[in-house]
């Protein structure tokens, strides 16, 4: 065989593939992994048998398959992403609502303002009268 790194010539059974020069791992060529496989009759298609469940297997699926009951969940990080996101919007609004009640609590001072302003300005015009 032919490394195909360094291109010396080798025995590939003898050196199992690796080249003596370089240590290059050359792979088989692809026909005599299909010949290697051929060969064997145990790897036919044709005839592979899905697997059956047999003895105590059986009986434990029997037992429980019958009464599934819903697992509790643990807590990974991927779980815990919908709690992040739901805490998160728990707070958005929370803050919205807070400021909401600092915008009316300035909106209830500037009015106070005025109306003392006003007052204020109702005595002067009194007092000038």
């Amino acid at each position: 065989m032919q490394c195909k790194r360094c291109k010396t010539f080798f025995k590939y059974d003898k050196y199992d593939g690796i080249c003596p020069q370089c240590a290059y791992f050359n792979r088989p060529p692809g026909m005599e992994e299909v010949d290697l496989f051929e060969d064997d009759k145990r790897f036919r298609a044709e005839n592979y048998v899905l697997p059956q469940m047999e003895g105590i297997h059986m009986e434990l699926h029997k037992k429980y398959d019958s009464d599934k009951k819903p697992h509790k969940k643990k807590k990974t990080a991927k779980n815990n992403a919908g709690h992040f996101s739901d805490y998160l919007e728990r707070k958005a609004k929370e803050n919205m609502e807070t400021k909401k009640d600092d915008a009316n609590s300035r909106v209830r001072i500037i009015i106070c303002l005025i109306v003392a302003i006003i007052a204020i300005l109702f005595q002067i015009f009194e007092n000038m009268m």
